[in-house]
């Protein structure tokens, strides 16, 4: 079906069928943000994409069946078919993914604090860009980046003039070794416990 009005665009079945309240939403697909009432600025385009999403605002959703299950995507990017399926929440998230289910985005994020992580639950990131090549039981958090992993790992930092520096080592969320610059002494410190 299509539908139009208040600023709305809507094509396919059951396409926003339920909004009753917002403007300026563009839904494509069969079934697309169908139990959506009071949206506002959300572009949903995929069949089933965004079905659950009740009320919000802003809201960016790409991909067969993407966030099909997600009842909040305010200010959310969601790309990917299945990208966010199974999340309730991904209210100022960033989810990018393709994965049938997919709960673990390949690269997520989180608007309001800032933080990206790359095959990081949304929501977990802890650090500024969190990597993780396996998961290991820590909830430490750490400034800057944090790399999850086994085996030999290889990193740089490159920090500017006048900045500050640490690398740390650290085994299930307890540091064990560290390297700390400071460009006010110059000095390179080496910690190992």
């Amino acid at each position: 079906g299509w539908g139009e009005g208040g600023g709305e665009k809507s094509v396919g079945r059951d396409a926003g069928r339920s909004l009753v309240f917002g403007s300026s939403n563009v839904v494509l697909g069969d079934n697309a943000m169908r139990y959506g009432a009071r949206n506002s600025q959300c572009t949903v385009i995929g069949a089933l994409a965004g079905q659950a999403h009740t009320s919000g605002n802003n809201a960016t959703v790409v991909g067969y069946h993407a966030a099909r299950d997600t009842q909040d995507l305010t200010n959310a990017v969601v790309l990917g078919a299945y990208a966010g399926t199974g999340v309730a929440n991904l209210r100022g998230k960033l989810f990018i993914g393709n994965v049938g289910n997919q709960t673990t985005p390949l690269l997520g994020g989180d608007f309001v604090s800032k933080r990206m992580g790359v095959k990081v639950d949304v929501g977990e990131e802890r650090a500024d860009l969190h990597i993780r090549s396996s998961k290991i039981n820590s909830t430490a958090t750490f400034n800057g980046s944090l790399v999850e992993g086994e085996g030999a790992q290889n990193y740089a930092i490159d920090i500017p003039n006048n900045g500050f520096g640490q690398f740390i080592v650290a085994v299930n969320g307890v540091v064990k070794a560290g390297l700390v610059y400071g460009a006010s002494s110059g000095n390179l410190q080496v910690n190992v416990d």
